[in-house]
């Protein structure tokens, strides 16, 4: 770095100081050059003539802590107080000291774009600061400029770095499964992002207090401080900032100066934070953990749906079980003699023996929580049981079974014939007075299929998925029906490893079941 050594007093010499000053800036990367730019250029605005340069910056708790100190430094603690004048006003202070030989000093303000972000401080001789005022005026100004830049330029950079961080906060918040998981969370990335404490607040009960569940970063003392002091807190209601008063107290327990807080509606993030980056990126921070609490909520519902549907299931079946036995108990005395009668008797107990085994089945899964008693099944005999108790003598030609031989899977017969027989009976009823059911069973690349197509009229996409809602009925389906059949087979197929979907069109509604090639057993005569 070269000094300009020169008189710049008069004319030519201003223009030539403020061209090269500019220059000189322009170079500066880092705060430690522009510190060295400021003392040089300061320095060569008072001809070499000052005792002492220095610049103060805001440090993490806003105090103004020097970045800069060139020269004799005495009494600098005294003036603290002028410091935060000049700072806080953007004014330029000046004073002359009680030395020998006589000294004067000033304070410059460094402010672009109406932003104040630091002072500089100059003393020198008594009549030197107001014969070059207008210089080091121009050295201050420019020293702003560059000090903005490079505030700018590392904001920039550290958005980018939290930016790069926040789909792995994502992932790690979609495999939450608690509210309390979702908000520590958050709480410990912004401890390891910081490297500063982090507290967080949750409605953990109805009303507007928040209570304290997770700290990271505070030492045993300031953790009790902190449990003693803020157990819970709420929201100020008519202050633009609601979490100004708690984030002032905990700012003071954890020890920082500047604390960012991350308001997610039922929980709230207190963070102590070194720079702009996390501040800039608190709002996606926010709304990531926001929108997971939503989602967390939403999962919790349905598994209280669920739960009570189970139960209900359960208590369905075995408030059915019991009459279902006395009803094949006195069938099974019941002497016929004619052979119409006898088949409609044999029908009856095959399908009182088929809710008994579902009743008991039913009892087992949503009670006791027992696996599916699987073994090895063949899926186009369970096609066909599925078929004969869906239909009566007279229905049986409207279904045409197209199934492939030994397609062994390995299954829960009863729950899997169950499955597949309410699908076919819905599909029975929307074709009524339409056509033919159609059924295929075969193997594909990767899977077992069991395709079911009715000829009734077609269903609009957006009612497709409602056929599998629990007691759940469109408006606009005028021949639907509430029903829990297609809701327990999906569950049914679910538990098999398989799935279902259904597609439709002018000709019809096809349901398509599918079970994992894991699943399937090929004959030995295939192997």
């Amino acid at each position: 770095m070269s000094l300009p050594r020169l008189s710049v007093t008069h004319g030519r010499g201003h223009f030539t100081f403020v061209q090269d000053l500019c220059h000189a800036f322009g170079s500066a990367g880092d705060l430690e050059s522009i510190a060295d730019e400021i003392a040089s250029w300061a320095g060569a605005a008072l001809s070499d003539r000052a005792s002492s340069v220095a610049v103060y910056m805001p440090d993490e708790s806003d105090l103004l802590a020097p970045v800069l100190v060139r020269g004799d430094s005495r009494g600098a603690g005294e003036r603290f107080g002028a410091r935060r004048v000049a700072f806080d006003g953007a004014t330029t202070i000046r004073w002359r000291l009680a030395s020998d030989p006589p000294q004067e000093g000033a304070l410059l303000p460094l402010v672009a774009d109406e932003e104040t972000l630091g002072v500089l401080e100059v003393i020198a001789p008594t009549g030197c600061i107001e014969e070059s005022l207008v210089l080091l005026q121009c050295v201050a100004d420019r020293s702003a400029v560059a000090l903005r830049s490079l505030r700018d330029t590392e904001r920039a950079d550290a958005r980018l770095r939290i930016n790069d961080d926040l789909p792995d906060l994502s992932r790690l918040l979609m495999r939450a499964r608690t509210t309390e998981e979702a908000v520590g969370t958050v709480v410990q990335f912004c401890h390891e992002r910081e490297k500063l404490p982090a507290a967080a607040w949750e409605s953990l009960e109805p009303g507007p207090a928040m209570h304290l569940s997770h700290s990271r970063g505070l030492s045993a003392r300031k953790s009790e401080s902190l449990r003693t002091s803020l157990p819970t807190m709420s929201r100020s209601a008519g202050t633009p900032d609601p979490w100004e008063g708690h984030a002032t107290l905990f700012a003071g327990i954890a020890g920082a100066g500047r604390i960012t807080a991350i308001d997610a509606g039922e929980a709230v993030v207190l963070v102590a934070t070194k720079d702009r980056a996390l501040p800039i990126a608190a709002d996606a921070i926010e709304s990531l953990l926001r929108e997971r609490l939503h989602q967390i909520k939403k999962e919790e519902m349905v598994g209280r749906s669920r739960d009570r549907l189970d139960f209900g299931i359960a208590l369905t079946a075995h408030e059915l079980r019991g009459p279902i036995l006395g009803s094949l108990a006195v069938l099974q005395i019941i002497d016929v003699h004619e052979e119409q009668q006898h088949r409609l008797l044999d029908a009856a107990k095959s399908q009182l023996l088929h809710l008994s085994d579902l009743a008991e089945s039913l009892l087992r899964w949503t009670i006791a929580g027992q696996e599916l008693e699987t073994e090895p099944t063949d899926l186009g005999e369970t096609v066909r049981e599925a078929i004969t108790l869906c239909v009566r003598d007279g229905d049986e030609p409207l279904v045409d079974l197209d199934a492939e031989n030994s397609i062994v899977i390995e299954a829960d017969r009863v729950h899997l014939r169950n499955a597949i027989a309410h699908i076919l009976a819905h599909a029975l009823w929307h074709s009524t007075g339409s056509g033919r059911v159609g059924v295929t069973v075969k193997r594909e690349a990767r899977v077992a299929a069991v395709t079911i197509e009715d000829k009734g009229p077609p269903l609009p996409a957006s009612e497709r998925e409602l056929l599998f809602h629990p007691f759940t009925r469109s408006p606009d389906l005028a021949r639907s029906r509430r029903s829990l059949g297609l809701f327990a087979s999906r569950r049914e197929l679910e538990a098999h490893g398989g799935g279902i979907s259904v597609s439709s069109d002018p000709s019809g509604v096809t349901f398509r079941i599918e079970l994992p090639m894991s699943a399937v057993r090929r004959p030995s005569s295939e192997l």
